[in-house]
């Protein structure tokens, strides 16, 4: 009996010390995907510049780097080269707070708060913009 026992917990072990490796496996590949996400939206975003109008591209700024205040997400419009005059100062980026694509995501250590997609935001929003942009690429 104390053998078996014995047997059981090595197995136990085994299992477990496997486990942990497919635990880091799975990890690693999950950021290797999500850093592929990043440079393909990037590289649809700068393809297809002109055809993407300010409401999406700040949902796709968000999808590339969440937990970013207004300010920032501008700056990404500008290192894309589109302009957004004053689109950021009215009701526009608003809207998307209030149908829930964004949401409110804390505050900046200089208490500025912080913008980042809901869960519908970034699994349909920028999943539906980023298969046009695919399609308009083909």
């Amino acid at each position: 009996m104390i053998d078996l026992q014995l047997n059981v917990e090595e197995r136990l072990s085994r299992i477990e010390e496997r486990l942990s490796i497919l635990e880091k496996i799975i990890a690693t590949k999950k950021r290797l995907s999500e850093a592929s996400d990043g440079l393909d939206i990037e590289g649809l975003i700068v393809t297809n510049i002109e055809k993407i109008g300010p409401q999406d591209l700040a949902v796709l700024c968000l999808k590339m780097k969440p937990k970013q205040t207004k300010t920032e997400i501008a700056n990404m419009f500008k290192e894309f080269g589109k302009a957004h005059g004053d689109w950021f100062n009215g009701s526009n980026f608003n809207r998307l707070v209030s149908k829930n694509i964004v949401i409110e995501d804390g505050v900046n250590e200089n208490k500025v708060r912080l913008y980042s997609l809901s869960k519908s935001g970034d699994k349909v929003t920028a999943q539906k913009i980023i298969d046009t942009l695919k399609e308009m690429k083909s």
